[in-house]
């Protein structure tokens, strides 16, 4: 936790300024503006800065659309297919070639792995447009709803745009389209990032991370197998939003 942006934000601008990270795994823009609802006046909260995900965040858009609100209950959780033993497992965090045999060994349970799916559905908007364009109107919707709650709540708002990882490292492209039967020549890898700064309302500062994880893609912002962010990915987004933030808020 030491290790993540927001962390890296609050010690780098000084101890005025508090940061809370209030980001919850799988939510999408419907869901984290339900959750500024809620948190903004617990915490007084004076700025909110929603981080959107061009890998996800368009699908959870439209699913959300199909069945808005918040579970009362957890959802039932389908079980994955069984998994490699686990000292094989341990021996891939040290081994990059144990890592790729695990990796093309569960891309072939992509039938019975539901996970792997998803994985490619995440991808569908960097390989078709009229797909992208189909997804495009539940997120335009759900930032006007983030831009109503911003004003009901009286907090200024602003947006980051965090893109998957073959979009900064062009050459993971051919890899990742081929592993999901997709077509590499198609990709438009800029579209979903630009789609979002469209969508944004026009009051809202939009801060788009794309150019400054490509221009230090060598330093490897992401994970091998993994399209989180890696330690050097935490401190480049921290780098890149320090500036705009300072900026955003008027603070030196």
């Amino acid at each position: 936790d030491e290790n993540t942006f927001a962390t890296r934000l609050s010690q780098q601008l000084g101890p005025k300024v508090e940061i809370y990270n209030a980001g919850v795994p799988g939510y999408g823009t419907e869901q984290a503006t339900e959750q500024m609802r809620r948190l903004v006046p617990q915490v007084h909260a004076d700025a909110v800065l929603l981080t959107v995900y061009t890998g996800n965040d368009f699908r959870d858009n439209q699913n959300w659309a199909k069945a808005p609100g918040l579970p009362t209950t957890p959802p039932p959780v389908q079980a994955p297919p069984p998994q490699a033993p686990q000292w094989i497992s341990g021996l891939a965090r040290y081994s990059r070639i144990i890592s790729n045999i695990l990796m093309f060994s569960s891309l072939k349970n992509r039938e019975t792995d539901f996970r792997l799916e998803e994985f490619r559905d995440e991808m569908l908007p960097f390989a078709d447009r009229d797909h992208l364009n189909q997804l495009a109107p539940p997120t335009k919707t759900a930032m006007q709803r983030f831009d109503s709650a911003c004003n009901s709540l009286g907090v200024r708002c602003a947006v980051a745009i965090v893109p998957p990882a073959f979009v900064v490292h062009p050459e993971r492209v051919d890899r990742t389209f081929n592993a999901f039967d997709l077509d590499p020549a198609l990709a438009q890898l800029d579209e979903p990032q630009a789609l979002m700064q469209r969508i944004v309302p026009k009051n809202i500062p939009v801060f788009d991370l794309t150019t400054i994880l490509r221009d230090k893609a060598d330093e490897r912002p992401y994970l091998v197998f993994d399209p989180h962010f890696s330690n050097s990915g935490h401190r480049i987004a921290a780098e890149g939003l320090l500036p705009l933030i300072r900026d955003w808020l008027g603070r030196p």
